[in-house]
């Protein structure tokens, strides 16, 4: 039984009844119980007892939100309050009136391969070549990538490390990975357990990491890029080799497959990926 009878179960318990009758699909219920509890708990109400007003205020909140995710968000907001409508839970369903926002798709955030090859051979040196290399062939988070040691990569090429939320996965580096990087260790300073070391020896930071692909990126012509570049590349890359996006997700650290979709930036599938995404849930 979903629904219980004490008052300040009912949020969670009409929620969980929505996400369990809505979808069969384990990430999208995910997905659609983080966005509705946020929505609760930024009201602070039961979720019986909001109105349009609170309705307004979170949709202003959330305009810190991607286009995407605000129209994501919101989509799953008016279904929920339907359902509850529906069910003869509610009499009207407060967030009918609210229109989501055209969604934009920042095609400029992905780099293609000429784009990251480019950026390769304009690396003045054997570590920032292996840095671009390994974040476009692994699709590693910056803040992952600077944590990991030299012991850490065990005989097979493989390496742990701990993501978002203290989540560890296995990474794999392949055999041009390991080319770049067995280059730069030829030439790497000495005393410093990490493997990527700042021009002092010591560990790098992700702002001095993000800073060498800017600089490396206005050599060949690309502006303001950054880790998240790479990890759209290396996610758009994966989908246009037929990789399943669940194999994805899970090799990039993401909870949910709708985090991928939004990285992967297949030139002209992207429309449909984002298509696909809001049909499901306006």
């Amino acid at each position: 039984m979903y629904v219980q009878q004490r008052k300040g179960e009912l949020k969670m318990n009409y929620i969980e009844m929505f996400c369990e009758l809505s979808t069969n699909n384990e990430n999208t219920k995910t997905a659609y119980h983080t966005d509705l509890t946020q929505m609760a708990e930024y009201i602070g109400k039961d979720v019986l007892y909001i109105d349009e007003f609170d309705m307004v205020s979170y949709k202003k909140y959330i305009e810190q939100f991607s286009s995407a995710s605000r129209a994501r968000k919101l989509g799953v907001v008016k279904r929920f309050f339907e359902f509850l409508k529906e069910n003869n839970k509610i009499d009207t369903n407060p967030a009918h009136l609210l229109k989501a926002p055209k969604v934009v798709n920042k095609t400029e955030e992905t780099l293609s391969k000429d784009e990251v090859r480019a950026m390769i051979a304009a690396s003045k040196n054997k570590r920032d070549a292996a840095i671009i290399t390994t974040l476009a062939q692994t699709g590693m988070r910056v803040s992952e990538l600077i944590n990991i040691k030299v012991e850490d990569i065990d005989e097979n090429h493989n390496v742990e490390i701990i993501g978002k939320g203290s989540k560890r996965r296995t990474i794999h580096f392949n055999d041009t990975v390991m080319k770049a990087i067995n280059n730069y260790l030829a030439v790497r300073k000495n005393g410093c357990d990490f493997l990527f070391v700042s021009n002092q020896g010591t560990q790098m930071s992700p702002r001095a990491l993000n800073n060498t692909l800017k600089v490396i990126g206005k050599r060949v012509g690309v502006e303001n890029v950054h880790n998240h570049a790479l990890r759209h590349y290396y996610a758009t890359e994966l989908l246009d080799s037929g990789v399943p996006i669940t194999s994805i997700a899970s090799s990039m650290g993401h909870s949910s497959c709708m985090v991928t979709e939004r990285y992967a930036r297949i030139r002209d599938k992207v429309a449909v990926a984002t298509e696909l995404m809001e049909m499901e849930l306006v």
